[in-house]
Parts: structure tokens; C-alpha cells; sequence
């Protein structure tokens, strides 16, 4: 489980690397990923800017509070399973993203950048999914040896 609270870490940094090589590799456009007019994206870039920089830096906070409290669920440092809440949310919407992959019409040249991501994603959802497996299983295995030595 620490394994893969690090990886959630990971991950994490992925997303924003991802997003920031998408722009300097100049396969998207913020306007254009946007959908907005040439002439509208000019009048209010930097507001564009600061909202997805701010959307994606709470993206990495997420992912990075769940990574943290994971390991230290795993460690026995934290009772709380309260990193559940967040990871079985991203993985929820790791799993409905997964058909837009199908669904974008992807095209002949951009095949190879879908597989690798759709990778990825299915990555990412065994990962959550094997977090919370075994948070639960952690947290039942001591109780149960909680109540074997207080049975002593």
C-alpha cells in the first residue's frame, strides 16, 4: 500500500507534466482545447491561464494528500481512513473518462499518444482500486489483532 500511495504521488506529477508537455510539444492550444474564439482567448488569456494552472495544482494536491495519507495508513502512523474518500473519487473518474478515449474519434497520427494514455488510466484504476483493497483489508486485520490481545 505504500507502494501505491507513492505511485498516487506520481501520478499526480504526471497529470501536470502531461498537461505542460501537451503545450510545449504544440500538440493543443489552450483556445482551442477551450473552445473559444481566437479573439475571445486573447481578452482573457491570463484568466485562462490562472484557472488551469489553479485546476491542475488542486489535482496535484489531491493526488498528492491521498498518496501521503495512504503511506501513512500503511505504516500504522494514521487510524483514519479518511484518504478513501479522495482516492475512490478519482477512481470514479478515472473509469468514466475511460470511454472518451473511444468516443474522441482519435485519428491514425495521434493512435500511439491514446494507447499510451488509455495505459496509463487502466494503470491508475488498478492502483486506486488495489488502495482501497487493501485499506480495508489492513484496517480489518487490525482489529482483529487488536481484539486477539486484549483476548490475552
Amino acid at each position: 500500500m505504500e507502494i501505491g500511495g507513492a505511485t498516487l504521488i506520481i501520478m499526480g506529477v504526471w497529470s501536470v507534466l502531461r498537461f505542460i508537455i501537451t503545450f510545449l510539444l504544440g500538440t493543443a492550444d489552450i483556445a482551442e482545447m477551450l473552445e473559444t474564439s481566437a479573439e475571445d482567448f486573447e481578452s482573457y488569456k491570463w484568466i485562462y491561464i490562472c484557472m488551469i494552472v489553479l485546476i491542475y495544482t488542486v489535482f496535484f494536491f489531491i493526488y498528492y494528500r491521498a498518496g501521503v495519507n495512504s503511506i501513512r495508513f500503511a505504516r500504522g502512523r494514521s487510524g483514519s481512513k479518511r484518504h478513501l474518500v479522495p482516492v475512490t473519487v478519482i477512481l470514479i473518474l478515472t473509469v468514466l473518462c475511460v470511454p472518451l478515449y473511444f468516443a474522441s474519434g482519435f485519428s491514425v497520427e495521434n493512435i500511439d499518444t491514446v494507447i499510451a494514455s488509455l495505459a496509463i488510466d487502466l494503470t491508475t484504476c488498478f492502483i486506486l482500486a488495489d488502495i482501497i483493497y487493501c485499506s480495508v483489508r489492513l484496517d480489518n486485520i487490525r482489529k482483529e489483532t487488536q481484539v486477539n490481545i486484549t483476548e490475552l
